[in-house]
């Protein structure tokens, strides 16, 4: 990709992350974010806001556990990506050519493509309208190859993985950046 970061610009019209959980059911469920922010408690906190869409509230963290997956601007920009975001009930997996792997707490659901993953538990949701609001207990972020977290509480705060991916991402036309760096 050439040009800025999408993250430059005042009105990015794209999803900040993917929130990834399964239903009650078991059901992968895969839901772009409208927002995401860091609350700096003990423990840290994230909480996340988008549209309900199509499925049920009771599907919404039937364990309290998700993840966040902060894609790239290259993924950002993939035509497939944004096709599937903008088509309701499509999958988002799919279409974008994107894998999972499981994360280190319950059944969490990692996006392989996204550099940064943050695992959440305890999740609770509220909603309004169409909207829903989730917040949990961040328990280990996966960044640079690296796990945080998995021996003693993240500092979210001071990690910052929002930060470090736009720092990162957001080089040079023609740059390849990497997380190692971080």
């Amino acid at each position: 990709m050439t040009g800025t970061s999408v993250f430059a610009h005042p009105f990015c019209p794209v999803p900040t992350a993917l929130l990834s959980f399964r239903s009650a059911s078991g059901q992968l469920l895969i839901v772009p974010a409208g927002w995401v922010g860091i609350v700096c408690s003990k423990p840290s906190t994230l909480s996340v806001g988008f549209r309900q869409g199509a499925f049920a509230r009771q599907d919404l963290l039937a364990d309290g556990d998700f993840a966040i997956n902060l894609p790239t601007d290259e993924l950002l920009a993939d035509a497939r990506f944004l096709e599937a975001l903008a088509v309701s009930g499509s999958d988002i997996l799919e279409a974008a050519g994107l894998t999972l792997t499981e994360g280190t707490i319950g059944r969490v659901p990692l996006i392989a493509e996204c550099p940064v993953q943050v695992e959440c538990r305890k999740g609770t949701v509220q909603t309004r309208f169409s909207q829903c609001l989730v917040t949990a207990e961040v328990a280990c972020v996966h960044m640079a190859g690296r796990s945080y977290g998995l021996e003693r509480p993240v500092n979210l705060c001071r990690l910052d993985p929002f930060a470090a991916l736009r720092r990162i991402f957001s080089g040079p036309a023609g740059a390849r950046p990497s997380l190692l760096g971080v």
